[in-house]
């Protein structure tokens, strides 16, 4: 794994530290500080590693298969890892120890996210749509079976933007209570990604 630093319009390689030879990254989530990062890989690993020297702080093993779709909520010192089979892993980022479990379905394409303030984590799957659960608690407060992908919090952590099968994008207003609004189709094709302004 590289790690560059951008300066102006230049980048720079800080370090670049190796993972197992058989093994291949697959999810990868920054510390909110930058000083850490969380990645998966192939061989049912979840580790979080120094940014700067490469070296393993923690690492997690998933007995029933790999660790996907890492989120990361500095607020609450959380990491947020999917994991096999229809499990919502927390994580406490400092060592590892699981705190909490979120039964909840997913499927190769799930992601998640947490709120700026660390309050909401949302969850998006092409089978079992968007889903959004207290942090803290992992309780769910709502959902919308429509297949989506892509999630990105706005700025304020008031809004929740999701991109529905058919292109439609979506957001989830959290106040005053949550409610799923659907915009209109504003275009169509695969790859799309969704930004709060």
């Amino acid at each position: 794994i590289a790690v560059y630093e951008i300066k102006s319009d230049q980048l720079n390689k800080l370090t670049d530290w190796p993972v197992p030879a058989t093994a291949r990254v697959g999810s990868l989530a920054w510390s909110p500080n930058g000083k850490a990062i969380a990645f998966t890989d192939d061989s049912n690993h979840l580790r979080v590693c120094d940014a700067y020297s490469g070296q393993v702080r923690w690492e997690a093993t998933n007995r029933a298969g790999t660790y996907w779709g890492l989120a990361w909520n500095g607020p609450y010192e959380l990491v947020a890892a999917q994991a096999q089979s229809d499990a919502l892993m927390l994580l406490r980022s400092s060592d590892g120890v699981i705190l909490n479990r979120i039964n909840t379905p997913n499927d190769a394409s799930a992601r998640t996210a947490f709120s700026p303030d660390g309050s909401w984590l949302a969850t998006s799957t092409e089978r079992f749509g968007t889903r959004l659960f207290q942090a803290t608690t992992g309780r769910m407060v709502t959902a919308d079976s429509a297949p989506s992908w892509h999630l990105h919090f706005d700025a304020s952590g008031r809004r929740l933007g999701t991109l529905f099968e058919n292109s439609r994008p979506a957001y989830l207003e959290l106040l005053p209570a949550p409610a799923m609004q659907s915009l209109p189709a504003v275009s169509s094709g695969d790859n799309q990604v969704l930004s709060f302004s």
